[in-house]
């Protein structure tokens, strides 16, 4: 990502965001409780660039919903915590290279922070960012989304995803083991062959070319 900073080339910056119609400080959305909204519908080619969002909660409840190139299917659809990198609605300030929250309520539920993300998002013909909330109240969203728009596609460019998986209950390899209980570094489970094939939770089922970022 800065390794093309100092390159010169062609192309135009814009942004989205929320705003108050009366010109007046209030300016986030309210999404009510079942409905979805659309952040951002960039039309042309170009690259999403940095994504800026606050809320106080629906960390779970609301999910983040990315469509690129007017596909059936979008290529994002993470709830709005777990796309920055936090789980089950819980908050932390960290910092890594391409997301970071910053908050004042460590290790609290569903309180308020600041999330970043600053993976390059190319795309060809149209980016359509939406915010799905599932949750039975109304919620709150501050957010701006920053993009460039070229003149042409970038070549050898390719989309980004991202997925949530989750199966609740799990059991694992070793349910029988005693995690965080002195004797559980004894426990003599194998995890290999039929039962590493079987028991073992799935992240990733990639189909295509591309580089892997990671997973929380």
């Amino acid at each position: 990502m800065h390794i093309n900073m100092a390159q010169i080339k062609e192309g135009k910056t814009g942004r989205c965001s929320s705003y108050d119609i009366t010109c007046r400080n209030g300016d986030s959305w309210k999404i009510g409780a079942g409905e979805s909204r659309v952040l951002a519908d960039i039309r042309g080619s170009g690259a999403i660039t940095h994504i800026w969002m606050t809320q106080g909660n629906h960390y779970r409840e609301c999910l983040l919903k990315i469509t690129w190139d007017n596909a059936k299917t979008p290529s994002v659809l993470v709830p709005l915590g777990d796309f920055f990198c936090l789980g089950h609605g819980m908050v932390n300030s960290f910092q890594s290279l391409f997301f970071t929250a910053s908050t004042k309520n460590n290790n609290q539920f569903n309180q308020g922070c600041a999330l970043n993300a600053y993976v390059p998002m190319p795309f060809k013909e149209r980016a359509v960012v939406e915010l799905v909330n599932q949750s039975r109240e109304e919620h709150c969203q501050f957010f701006y989304i920053d993009y460039e728009t070229f003149d042409k596609p970038q070549e050898n460019s390719g989309c980004f995803h991202a997925e949530f998986r989750r199966t609740n209950p799990f059991q694992g390899w070793g349910p029988e083991i005693n995690a965080n209980k002195p004797g559980a570094e004894l426990s003599n489970i194998v995890n290999k062959e039929k039962t590493a094939w079987e028991n073992n939770f799935v992240i990733l089922e990639p189909k295509g070319r591309g580089p892997y970022i990671g997973c929380i």
